[in-house]
């Protein structure tokens, strides 16, 4: 309630001291043009033990009080006239406290912060929404740089050269097509993708073949990498932006140990699994989408479903499809500004989005605005059950009022009031 009754920076910090459970990331606008920052929660101070796993109490590890609300992390008017806040790391490797250690990679905040440089000083409500839009994707630059070093011929070489010794050890996946006529076709699949790379802005728009083509292999060079160190196959599993530091360092060193494909008799490096998880990535795209990369969509997998909590998982398909709308084709992934996360035991379906959009006028609160997804009724045959989706698919909004008068006049007719009788 006080922070709802804040009337300053300092106020605003104050009420956030009793802000115990869960830890929250707290911004602050006001129409003043000040802006803040402030992270909340009880994070407990440990003797000599992280937290990452249970204490043993007999080994000293135990509370020795939480870190000091005057010392968390927090900003306010900083030089460069704004601040972002995307689940990425709150703080630098020199603070002093362990307050987490469950953050996002960044690539979504520094798109943000990317985005507002280039906006420069006068930022419009249109250029907001057009950040909450974005889906480029630092990552597929930073992943595809990385796949144009390799070659089709190459590729696909690697690819019939695994799977006849995949064959040959009686392994768990079936031994492949690798025909003369196979590979040479495979191959020209692999150099088509190569030139829809080249020519990419980077961009995981619905209708993007080389989004499409990026997931794929990307999906292919987690699991060639990381099965082989956590057996069985199917172990390796989460969201793949989970993955996306991980890599970041491995691809610096192309002779770590990782790159190894352990079952094999030679030693891989980052070079083999690469060429081996293009052609495989861009084999499997095929398979399912047919031999004209230029067709493909990501949009055609990567969708989002709305589910009822209930009955929308009754398990019972004439019920859910009365309760649950959906899938949706929609842009972006896990570390796009418009995230739209998916996981690798689950390719490519969307797991989780932005619940929320708002472009908020500390100046003129009328003119804000908002959306979520799904609608204002929980009845499914309500005409407001549903409606708020479609909005939400194409980045637009409804206006947020905020003033008395502004509301009325919105609400019109349909203005309910509750009098005592």
């Amino acid at each position: 309630m006080n922070v709802n009754r804040a009337g300053s920076m300092e106020e605003f910090r104050n009420a956030l001291r009793d802000w115990d459970v869960p830890g929250q990331n707290f911004v602050y606008g006001d129409g003043e043009g000040n802006i803040g920052y402030q992270t909340t929660g009880k994070h407990p101070l440990r003797s000599s033990h992280e937290g990452r796993s249970p204490a043993v109490p007999s080994a000293g590890e135990k509370w020795e009080g939480t870190v000091p609300f005057d010392m968390m992390p927090g900003l306010y008017n900083p030089d460069r006239g704004f601040i972002v806040s995307a689940n990425n790391p709150v703080a630098d490797s020199g603070y002093e406290f362990l307050i987490g250690s469950e953050f996002a990679n960044g690539y979504r905040a520094l798109q943000i912060e990317n985005r507002l440089n280039e906006l420069g000083n006068t930022i419009e409500i249109d250029d907001l929404k057009s950040v909450h839009a974005d889906v480029y994707s630092l990552h597929a630059k930073e992943f595809v740089v990385q796949m144009l070093e390799a070659d089709a011929e190459t590729a696909a070489d690697g690819y019939a050269k695994y799977e006849e010794w995949i064959s040959s050890q009686n392994g768990t996946r079936d031994a492949a097509d690798t025909s003369e006529k196979k590979l040479r076709s495979l191959e020209s699949l692999v150099e088509d993708v190569l030139d829809l790379w080249r020519n990419w802005d980077f961009t995981m728009e619905a209708d993007s073949p080389q989004a499409l083509a990026y997931a794929y292999v990307w999906r292919e060079l987690i699991l060639n990498t990381m099965e082989d160190e956590f057996p069985p196959p199917g172990s390796v599993r989460g969201s793949i932006s989970d993955y996306e530091s991980f890599f970041h360092i491995l691809f610096s060193d192309p002779d770590h140990r990782f790159w190894d494909y352990r079952p094999s008799d030679g030693a891989e490096n980052m070079k083999d699994i690469i060429s081996r998880s293009l052609a495989e990535g861009v084999s499997k795209a095929a398979e399912e989408h047919g031999m004209n990369p230029d067709k493909w969509k990501w949009g055609d997998v990567h969708g989002v479903e709305f589910r009822n909590a209930t009955l929308g998982e009754s398990g019972i398909p004439v019920v859910e499809r009365l309760f649950n709308r959906g899938p949706f084709p929609v842009p972006g992934h896990g570390s796009t500004v418009n995230v739209t996360h998916w996981s690798l035991n689950r390719p490519f379906d969307v797991t989780s989005i932005a619940s929320q959009r708002s472009i908020l006028d500390a100046g003129n609160p009328d003119n804000s605005l908002f959306i979520h997804p799904g609608g204002q009724s929980g009845h499914p045959f309500h005409r407001h059950y549903d409606d708020y989706i479609p909005v939400w698919v194409n980045v637009e909004y409804h206006p947020g009022r905020f003033s008395r008068g502004a509301v009325e006049a919105d609400a019109g007719s349909r203005l309910i009031q509750l009098l005592p009788e």
